[in-house]
């Protein structure tokens, strides 16, 4: 008897998804359950995927910054 191999549904593992990739369905994910008016989408589906993957380029730029460290409050 063979037991089926469980894959994972949504795997965030290097062979099958780039940092770029995670950081672009997560921003697309922020941009999906809000539209201003319900059942339509503010833009077309790919130019909500060029938003999102715009989002996720400038998070790899923002990477390359130096840390910031906060001011202490007065």
């Amino acid at each position: 008897m063979n037991t089926p191999v469980q894959e994972p549904s949504f795997p965030f593992d290097a062979p099958t998804m780039a940092l770029r990739d995670m950081f672009a369905s997560h921003a697309l994910s922020g941009m999906l359950p809000a539209p201003k008016v319900p059942g339509v989408l503010p833009m077309t589906m790919d130019a909500m995927a060029q938003a999102a993957y715009a989002h996720a380029d400038a998070m790899l730029r923002a990477r390359l910054l130096p840390p910031v460290v906060p001011k202490p409050a007065r």
